[in-house]
């Protein structure tokens, strides 16, 4: 016979591991440039081709056309309905906003920075600093890769050997992996009633008597697991990536819980 709360607890170790993990629009758990996601969609991600590129000699004031900023380390997909979609590489994590920029400029200056405004001096500093890119943040488009979609210039860490979710893929990438099976699911699968019953997903109300493995949701838009520890762990935007919070922390409408049958 199974032991239903030990496979409960790898579902939720498993999602753990994933904190601090990057968020991007489709992404179900692949490095980018690599087959490592989860079964339904495992090379979604990719790694966007360094602009400058420091292979080739690179002078200021020569960069024509996307993206219109720096771009480095940076992960993207080229999703069919929100476009090229670039990551934020966690920018706005505690942590990440520690590490220097990899310019060294004020940040007013470097949200605003565009490719063809950069000084020599400028680029051969990124040139030097691309050597350890682990140590800086490195910047990026903010939103789409395209003329409409720039806004301004995000600065986050490296997206090289990172894993990359959005809130769905990491719930399928830990339930596939420790169910052995393939869970290709989306939200409304969890929200739409018929669909629920279908699948054996019971509601339970209210949220506070959420147990360990329930799924929570934000109506349409969002879902996350819940702990042991009365926590959610979630891909949350591409600001943060991937975390770990107290349920009460998030904006939960929903909570739903897996079929016996899940388990055994």
């Amino acid at each position: 016979m199974a032991d239903i709360d030990k496979i409960k607890q790898a579902v939720i170790d498993l999602a753990r591991a994933q904190v601090g993990a990057h968020y991007l629009w489709g992404g179900a758990g692949n490095t980018p440039g690599n087959s490592d996601g989860a079964s339904y969609r495992p090379s979604h991600v990719r790694l966007l081709d360094n602009v400058p590129d420091f292979d080739k000699p690179v002078k200021a004031g020569t960069f024509k056309g996307v993206p219109y900023v720096p771009s480095l380390y940076a992960a993207w997909v080229d999703s069919s309905d929100k476009g090229k979609l670039v990551c934020g590489g966690r920018c706005a994590d505690g942590n990440v906003q520690k590490l220097p920029k990899a310019l060294d400029m004020t940040d007013h200056d470097a949200l605003q920075v565009k490719l063809r405004s950069m000084t020599q001096d400028q680029l051969d500093e990124l040139k030097d600093n691309a050597r350890d890119p682990d140590k800086y943040r490195w910047p990026r488009p903010n939103g789409a890769l395209s003329a409409n979609g720039y806004n301004s210039t995000l600065w986050g860490e490296s997206c090289v050997f990172v894993p990359h979710f959005d809130c769905i893929g990491l719930v399928n990438y830990c339930f596939s992996a420790i169910l052995n099976t393939s869970w290709s699911y989306g939200i409304g699968n969890f929200t739409q009633a018929a669909s629920a019953k279908a699948n054996g997903f019971v509601e339970v109300s209210p949220i506070s008597r959420a147990e360990s493995c329930d799924i929570v949701t934000v109506g349409s838009e969002h879902i996350g697991i819940v702990t042991n520890l009365d926590t959610v762990i979630e891909a949350s935007d591409t600001s943060v990536g991937v975390i770990e919070r107290p349920t009460t922390a998030g904006h939960w409408t929903q909570c739903w819980r897996l079929p016996r049958s899940t388990w055994t």
